[in-house]
């Protein structure tokens, strides 16, 4: 059942064989709860391997960066380097969300000054007549999507052999709860 004052066709959304399943309200509390064990498990597993912010902070010097490095590998925490697939994989996947950040804030503008032209600013904002909500349904509804692929951002960190910190594993998990929090 779509929201009321939903005047799309769900057929003409991209990817609405997966609308009723995405929005239920189970859906992103069970993948935001597996996500965020299976990040703490994967963290877990990593050695005390520190980034170049950490070291930078700490005023560590590379050599000793290098030796604590070479004493994770023994220990048995391979940091993996980024070999050519993993960067073009990384690069065709930022690219891929630029592109795509782009493409639903043009709709978003577009859609929003259409309103502001048509029925003034009041409805633009009040979105009383629900002409905002029809045309951004596609949008917002793909946007939605987008968080769960954002998931990989943290799994390529892990398979490059580093932790995902605090902030990168709460930020996706908190994207999708909240965003899914107005469906519920």
């Amino acid at each position: 059942m779509l929201p009321a004052g939903t005047a799309v066709n769900l057929e003409n959304v991209p990817l609405h064989q997966f609308y009723h399943l995405s929005l239920h309200p189970a859906t992103p509390f069970v993948i935001v709860a597996v996500y965020t064990l299976v990040v703490q498990y994967l963290n877990s597993t990593r050695g005390k391997t520190l980034s170049r912010i950490e070291t930078k902070r700490q005023g560590l010097l590379s050599t000793e960066i290098e030796q604590q490095n070479k004493n994770d590998l023994v220990i048995g925490n391979p940091r993996k380097q980024s070999g050519p697939w993993m960067t073009s994989f990384v690069v065709l996947h930022n690219l891929a969300l630029a592109v795509f950040s782009y493409w639903c804030a043009t709709n978003y503008t577009a859609a929003f000054a259409q309103t502001v032209r048509e029925e003034g600013l009041r409805c633009a904002y009040c979105d009383s007549n629900h002409t905002i909500w029809n045309n951004m349904f596609k949008f917002n509804y793909l946007f939605y999507l987008s968080k769960f692929y954002e998931l990989i951002d943290t799994f390529i960190i892990l398979a490059k052999g580093r932790k995902a910190t605090f902030l990168q594993t709460y930020h996706h998990a908190g994207a999708i709860t909240t965003i899914s929090m107005k469906n519920v």
